[in-house]
């Protein structure tokens, strides 16, 4: 039989191992929730705004390729240059949309207005949610994504929730969370 001085050191130690052991991931996940800093109104015209750049420079960019790859298409001596026009601006569009967001973290519109895009669980964007967010939601469904976007900031989190910092449904849809960067570009 163990001493009662032994099993009290021996108790001690665990609960000061157990002290020391980092939180599991899940619950990390529920201490750290998203909080924004910034009021709702200015981090929605931020957001809006973000959007708005991304959706313009890819949009006008690849508007400039296209009206060049029809100028091409117009003389059949030089329609190859035409599908060269059409593949540069499918390329423009999956490096603006899909690389410089996953490698950066941001896009250009969230890198102007100083934005950072994270999952619920903290860390870094997968290449699909980036593809779905910043490729077919930005670019392929802008304006709609606008509009929805809008309504769901006035009628959600205006009208109903009364709360102009409330969580918008196409994040919820990705499982995502747009929070200020703290840091300086």
């Amino acid at each position: 039989m163990r001493c009662a001085a032994a099993i009290a050191t021996e108790r001690a130690l665990m609960s000061a191992n157990k002290a020391k052991r980092r939180p599991s991931e899940r619950a990390q996940r529920v201490q750290q929730p998203a909080a924004r800093s910034d009021g709702g109104c200015v981090f929605f015209a931020r957001r809006l705004v973000s959007l708005l750049v991304d959706y313009v420079v890819s949009a006008g960019v690849v508007s400039i390729f296209y009206a060049c790859a029809y100028i091409f298409y117009l003389d059949t001596s030089t329609s190859s240059q035409g599908s060269l026009m059409l593949l540069c601006a499918i390329l423009f569009v999956l490096q603006t949309t899909i690389y410089v967001p996953w490698k950066t973290g941001a896009s250009v519109g969230e890198h102007l207005l100083r934005l950072r895009v994270i999952r619920w669980d903290r860390r870094v964007r997968t290449p699909s949610q980036i593809f779905v967010q910043e490729c077919i939601m930005k670019v392929v469904l802008g304006p709609f994504t606008i509009v929805l976007f809008v309504l769901d900031y006035v009628i959600g989190g205006l009208l109903l929730h009364r709360d102009p910092d409330h969580e918008f449904a196409l994040d919820s849809i990705l499982k995502i969370h747009v929070i200020p960067n703290r840091q300086s570009s």
